[in-house]
């Protein structure tokens, strides 16, 4: 795969998930515990930001967080 998601925080699961191939491509992170995380897509060595959403930060039951980029 051409792109490369990553958390800047330390973390239990990071999965890319795309539904079919007509869907965007998305990176969720799960499992850390900050409320604070930054995540980027990487292509070719390179940040991308264009066309990028960005979710917000979601607690779980078990005290620790995730976050989704799409």
């Amino acid at each position: 795969m051409p792109y490369s998601c990553f958390c800047a925080w330390f973390y239990i699961s990071v999965s890319l998930l795309q539904k079919t191939p007509s869907f965007p491509v998305s990176c969720h992170a799960a499992g850390f515990h900050t409320n604070q995380a930054e995540m980027f897509w990487m292509k070719d060595g390179e940040e991308i930001h264009q066309g990028v959403e960005e979710g917000e930060i979601l607690p779980n039951n078990d005290g620790t967080f995730q976050k989704r980029r799409t």
